[in-house]
């Protein structure tokens, strides 16, 4: 077995402890789904039972009960059949997210989905690994799973905790990391798997990934990383299905299931077209990144000889180093600027980020910058995120209010920092302007995370006294089946 003798470094502030994910939901709300029209039903109606076809949002484990999961089985699974299964780990613990999400390629591709509740940002090394051990142990014991076709799959610091779980735990064919890598790794990684990575363009992670994709050569690990037009989230469900490709592609080189030569056929020669329509657009870096996907994707299961050959050839070509030049110009740009906008966020005024917040926000004739400027925007509102919630649990309120206003310039239409604002300001007994921070948090930012808002300990007193709570929790749950 090959090892993999890279130490990997994390460039993103502050993100070294960001494992994911926790949150329920309403158990007993039957939602429509979008993507197969399944509906969320109640755990506790089905005990060891479970109905397919259906999300079950919080079913808890045999051996410990405050750890809980969301499950979607197929139509197809009779618990007869051992079916693959894919972990998925959500940044903010909604195990039910990733699976309203993707339950038509569930359906698709025959998968079982898994959607933790417990692992979160914020949870150290060692809890993370427990929640992962026992979260694997105990679907293993109540349902038919393939264990030689076990993936995981994540977003954020959840597409860390998915690696985690293939570096530090085994027994992992396949990861898919969506907006995020790797966590710190300090020695040779000993298990074996491939690495899919899966970014959008304007995620402030892209160059991390990009990092990564990297150093992973030569590792022995199978590897690829795709890019769509999008920002720092889960990927829509025409760029998931790559993922489940892969993890299909994946059983197939390791022979535990039949190669399914018209599948691969099907999958070479869509992405040849998009490779030679991105030659005839003279996008020579888009061409050359879409015919190593197919290489990677499609490694022992097609003869790939011709396309490497091509591959070479572009790579020697000289409009495909002078784009590429100029995108990696690019981004140690970006690099540059997150490293000052981090290091200015306690030092500047607020004037100052207002010029500077402007800047970014304004559309220039150079698109690659424009992009970038996204990048560097998102990254910004995770640091000033991050920044606020550290000074919170310090209790460090005049530094929590201007991370918290800092985090409004740079991302305005993210709830969040209204709802950090009332959390602030509760904390310290003002329940007027706690009140008028939940109302904007509510009512026009459209906060939608019902049980945090109603669990959330400094609005006890609000719970309790005011009126006006039982009609904003009435919209979070409005804004929540939205």
């Amino acid at each position: 077995m090959n090892r993999l003798r890279i130490i990997y470094i994390y460039l993103g502030f502050l993100s070294v402890s960001f494992f994911q994910c926790s949150s329920s939901i309403d158990s007993s709300r039957k939602i429509n789904e979008q993507q197969g029209n399944a509906e969320i039903i109640s755990s506790t109606q089905i005990e060891d039972s479970f109905a397919t076809g259906v999300i079950i949002p919080n079913i808890g484990l045999k051996a410990d009960t405050i750890q809980r999961f969301c499950l979607y089985l197929p139509k197809a699974y009779n618990g007869k059949i051992k079916l693959p299964v894919v972990f998925l780990f959500d940044p903010q613990g909604r195990g039910h997210v990733p699976l309203k999400k993707y339950i038509q390629l569930a359906e698709q591709h025959h998968f079982i989905l898994v959607g933790s509740n417990n692992s979160k940002n914020g949870n150290l090394h060692d809890k993370t690994i427990k929640i992962i051990t026992d979260l694997f142990a105990d679907v293993k014991n109540r349902l038919q799973i393939d264990e030689t076709r076990i993936y995981t799959s994540g977003f954020s610091g959840g597409a860390r905790v998915a690696a985690s779980a293939a570096i530090y735990i085994g027994g992992v064919s396949a990861v898919t990391g969506c907006g995020a890598g790797f966590p710190p790794v300090k020695s040779a990684i000993q298990n074996k798997f491939e690495f899919l990575g899966i970014c959008g363009n304007q995620d402030f992670n892209l160059t991390e990934l990009k990092m990564l994709d990297k150093a992973l050569f030569n590792s022995g690990l199978n590897h690829c990383l795709l890019q769509f037009d999008g920002k720092h989230e889960w990927p829509e469900i025409e760029t998931m299905n790559d993922a489940f490709l892969w993890f299909q592609f994946s059983a197939m080189r390791a022979k535990t299931i039949a190669t399914n030569d018209s599948l691969v056929k099907v999958f070479v020669s869509e992405n040849l077209k998009t490779a030679d329509n991105y030659r005839d657009k003279q996008d020579y870096v888009a061409q050359y990144n879409f015919l190593n996907k197919i290489i990677s994707f499609t490694d022992g299961l097609s003869d790939n000889e011709a396309l490497k050959k091509q591959l070479a050839e572009i790579a020697a070509n000289d409009g495909y180093k002078k784009q590429l030049a100029e995108i990696e110009k690019y981004d140690a740009i970006e690099e540059q600027e997150k490293k000052m906008y981090a290091s200015a966020m306690q030092q500047e005024t607020i004037d100052w980020w207002k010029t500077e917040i402007a800047k970014l926000n304004k559309s220039t004739s150079d698109k690659i910058q424009n992009i970038v400027n996204k990048r560097v925007l998102a990254y910004l509102s995770l640091v000033a995120y991050s920044s606020s919630i550290s000074s919170m649990k310090f209790n460090e309120l005049i530094a929590a209010l201007r991370f918290l206003e800092l985090y409004s310039l740079i991302d305005p239409p993210n709830p969040e920092h209204a709802y950090l604002l009332a959390v602030c300001y509760a904390h310290n007994k003002d329940y007027e302007t706690a009140l008028k921070h939940l109302r904007n948090a509510i009512y026009k930012l459209h906060y939608a995370d019902v049980l945090r808002f109603s669990t959330e300990v400094d609005f006890k007193t609000i719970r309790e006294k005011y009126k006006e709570y039982e009609d904003l929790l009435s919209s979070c749950v409005a804004n929540s089946e939205k």
